[in-house]
């Protein structure tokens, strides 16, 4: 999402309005994200049963679950059975990221994989009943290899446009997280996005 504060006149008062519009058609919710990585398979679903004793329902899928079933797609069905043992649900899920699985991925070899697995993951979020998919743009080229804007954006613009069909397919929003620019806000790019692509299932 844009930062607000670093929009000025007619910007700020266009993606206010946008966002309003886009808030009146939902319905919100809270969930709660927790970091799994160092959490061993066999304790998952103890974890939940802590949360949930402790009021917290609704649960992030998050993006190491996701790198999880890339690798192995029966932990998609132990998720789910520990979910459903401790009455908790996915309500919003994080795409895998990293340099190998941002969409501003450098590798001509790898590009073609990310966008799958991507998709894959798009197709899972469904399932589960996520309206929404959170993904991460990436900064590694732009952070440690100081890649101009230049190159990066027509990456990220053609990774989106393979991307945003499935999503209007499966009935879910991409949330487009954190630009790369150095030294700027993500503000100019998500605005770069939405001005490129004008599609309504992206914000």
């Amino acid at each position: 999402m844009c930062q607000v504060e670093n929009l000025t006149g007619e910007q700020k008062n266009n993606y206010l309005q946008d966002q309003g519009s886009i808030m009146e058609n939902k319905n919100l919710f809270l969930a709660h994200y927790y970091v799994w990585d160092f959490t061993p398979p066999e304790m998952i679903e103890s974890v939940f049963a802590e949360f949930h004793d402790n009021g917290c329902r609704n649960m992030v899928f998050c993006d190491y679950w996701c790198r999880m079933i890339l690798k192995d797609p029966l932990f998609y069905s132990k998720l789910k059975r520990a979910a459903f043992n401790q009455n908790v649900v996915f309500r919003e899920i994080h795409s895998p990221f990293g340099e190998a699985f941002d969409p501003a991925c450098a590798s001509i070899a790898r590009r073609p994989g990310m966008i799958q697995d991507q998709i894959t993951c798009m197709r899972y979020a469904a399932e589960l009943g996520c309206p929404t998919y959170t993904l991460h743009i990436g900064a590694y080229d732009s952070v440690y290899l100081k890649t101009p804007n230049s190159e990066i954006r027509p990456r990220v613009i053609n990774a989106l446009e393979k991307l945003l069909p499935e999503a209007e397919k499966l009935g879910i929003i991409i949330a487009v997280e954190n630009a790369f620019e150095r030294l700027a806000s993500a503000a100019p790019f998500c605005l770069f996005i939405l001005d490129h692509l004008l599609c309504p299932d992206i914000y």
